[in-house]
């Protein structure tokens, strides 16, 4: 009984550490997985990132994250113009909370770049933890 309710245990500890892993990844109906990253992990890539701005113009033009480029989710030519990037670079997608940002990063995915990163919480959380805005220069 006590080997039954040992191996139970032991079980269910394992269990909940794949569970607490995979919340940090999303996978789309294609099967392909996308990486959610903090604003930790934003902050500590290196300039070899890809950052992409999925926000329109005009939400772009109110705030952006230093070094993104924006390409709206909501253009027609959305994938033409994301088909520019680099596809064995790392791209990292946000937009103002992570709706946008997680359907691009499927696309993304689904259209053969290897690294796409969703960052959790979008510009809103930059915005509020009181991270540096860049803005458009007129």
């Amino acid at each position: 009984m006590k080997k039954f309710k040992i191996s139970t245990i032991i079980i269910l500890l394992i269990s909940i550490s794949f569970i607490s892993c995979s919340q940090n990844k999303k996978t789309d109906k294609s099967g392909e997985t996308v990486e959610i990253i903090s604003i930790e992990e934003l902050e500590m890539a290196d300039n070899t990132i890809q950052l992409i701005d999925v926000r329109t113009p005009e939400e772009y033009k109110e705030g952006y994250i230093k070094d993104a480029i924006n390409i709206n989710l909501r253009d027609d030519d959305f994938l033409n113009q994301m088909s520019k990037l680099d596809i064995d670079k790392p791209v990292y997608v946000y937009c103002m909370v992570g709706g946008r940002s997680g359907q691009s990063a499927a696309q993304l995915k689904e259209a053969g770049f290897k690294k796409v990163y969703d960052f959790k919480g979008g510009f809103k959380q930059w915005k509020a933890e009181g991270k540096k805005i860049s803005k458009v220069k007129y």
